[in-house]
């Protein structure tokens, strides 16, 4: 089972932007190894505060789930192994933030039917992806590497 990945997905003039300042980084494998790491604390903090990356809370688990668990919060983190999971992996021309394979990885993300006869559905509770506080942090960093002769 594969684990879920979100590489740096921007499209319009913020994509146009973004891509403007990484071409005057010198090194833009600097850039991306540092925007991974940036995208793995905005994940780690939607954990924290159970958002999405716009800011919106995630949807609260069923009575049943909290019966089941004995406890409605943290939403994600009954064992800890999908947040904990999640890990920085940028390349020379990408930034990435991936999970383990862990396989109900993409279902809480985007949500969907689970169970043996899809008897369950599973809210979405996007954990991953670029709200526009995270592009903005993205732009900042590669303004602060260029004036700082990266």
């Amino acid at each position: 089972m594969a684990g879920l990945g979100f590489t740096i997905g921007i499209r319009g003039p913020a994509k146009t932007d973004l891509e403007r300042l990484i071409g005057r980084i010198k090194n833009p494998a600097d850039f991306y190894a540092a925007a991974s790491e940036l995208m793995l604390d905005q994940t780690q903090t939607r954990f924290r505060e159970q958002r999405n990356p716009y800011g919106a809370a995630w949807k609260e688990l069923s009575p049943a789930t909290v019966q089941a668990r004995g406890s409605s919060s943290p939403i994600l983190e009954v064992t800890g192994a999908l947040r904990g999971g999640i890990h920085a992996a940028p390349s020379s021309n990408q930034a990435k933030v991936r999970t383990l394979a862990l396989p109900y990885a993409a279902i809480q993300n985007e949500g969907g039917e689970a169970g043996v006869d899809a008897e369950v559905t599973i809210p979405a509770r996007p954990y991953f992806g670029f709200g526009k506080d995270d592009i903005r942090e993205l732009t900042e960093l590669a303004e602060e590497m260029i004036a700082g002769g990266f």
